[in-house]
Formats: structure tokens, sequence, C-alpha cells
């Protein structure tokens, strides 16, 4: 007689092989989400660009702000060839810094 709990060695060699492509199916999402981690930080580096562009153009924000933006942009567009974004790194984290304490010294010069 044949019941649910009944388990042939036919049967796990079925749950195991399922088991087998549900974790190489996780493993490639997994390797699918870092690449479009990397697809959105060039997208990323692209809105700093323009917006730095847009600082630099006005009268209201100092230049100097638009242009550190506008080269942070061009840091994150380094990810578009993945060797160079290691290597630039350091350059990353040195503007982001300037850039952070020229906007929260406008923004308390401004009362915000």
């Amino acid at each position: 007689m044949r019941g649910i709990a009944e388990v042939s060695p036919r049967s796990t060699a079925r749950i195991a092989g399922l088991f087998a492509l549900l974790e190489a199916l996780v493993l490639m999402v997994f390797r699918f989400n870092a690449h479009a981690f990397n697809i959105y930080l060039v997208f990323f580096g692209f809105w700093w660009v323009l917006i730095g562009y847009l600082i630099f153009k006005s009268t209201f924000m100092p230049r100097i702000n638009g242009v550190l933006e506008a080269v942070a942009g061009l840091c994150w567009l380094t990810f578009l060839w993945l060797p160079f974004a290691q290597y630039c790194v350091a350059l990353q984290s040195a503007l982001g810094g300037p850039r952070r304490v020229l906007a929260d010294r406008m923004a308390a010069r401004d009362g915000c």
C-alpha cells in the first residue's frame, strides 16, 4: 500500500535534483543582482554629472559645489569598467567629503 508518508529512493533523488536546480537558480539571481547594481551606479553617475552642471550654471549656489558634484559623477561613471572603478575608490571617497561639507555649510547659512 502506497501512502503519503512513503518515500522511495527514486523520489528522494528527484527531490535532491530539484533542490540542486533551486540552488543554481538562486546563485544566478545573486550574480544578476550584482550586475544590475553596477548598471544602477552608472545611471547614478550620469545623474550627478547633470546635477553638477545645473548647480554650476545656477546663480544661487556656489560654483565649486557644482564642479565637485560633476567630478563625483564622473567617479561614479568609472563603474562602466570595473577594474578602473576598483582603482578609483579612494578618489571617490576623497571627493565625497568636501562636497558634503560644502552642502552642510550652505544649508546652515540659509537656515535649513
